[in-house]
């Protein structure tokens, strides 16, 4: 059985490369968008297995989403990732993993195999 995916970054690129990455492990990306409030939109309509989410977005930012997303399900797996490691420490004991995008991008299937 396929996992879901929701993913959520403002760069397309980043979701182009994360999706491919992903459908060609066997994830099912179900849903995209752009900032924190699509993730808890997108969340609340699709309820996916996983949510892969950016930090730094315009208007509603990634620490956004992970609060709503976790309001809405305490029990939610969502992945942060950012280009700035700094952020690791404010996602611990709310996200399930934080990685440094681009290059910890490539360990995504193997991570969420390990969920």
């Amino acid at each position: 059985m396929e996992k879901t995916v929701i993913i959520i970054d403002d760069n397309e690129k980043i979701i182009e490369v994360i999706s491919e990455l992903l459908t060609s492990h066997s994830f099912k990306v179900f849903g995209i968008g752009g900032n924190g409030s699509d993730a808890v939109q997108l969340y609340k309509i699709i309820r996916p297995d996983f949510v892969i989410m950016d930090i730094e977005m315009p208007d509603y930012d990634g620490f956004y989403g992970l609060d709503e997303i976790l309001k809405v399900d305490p029990d939610a797996k969502i992945i942060m990732i950012s280009t700035d490691e700094k952020y690791e420490q404010k996602t611990l004991g709310k996200a399930v993993q934080f990685l440094v995008k681009p290059h910890q991008i490539i360990d995504l299937p193997k991570i969420l195999d390990s969920i």
